[in-house]
């Protein structure tokens, strides 16, 4: 995993703005959910 959500974003800078809003809705589903 990464350091944080930034670093995640940051590797995938080309995805829509969107798209990066579902990636961290996903990411914080996960956190929480360990």
């Amino acid at each position: 995993g990464h350091k944080d959500v930034q670093t995640t974003l940051d590797i995938y800078a080309d995805c829509t703005e969107d798209k990066k809003k579902e990636v961290i809705k996903n990411m914080e589903d996960k956190i929480f959910v360990l």
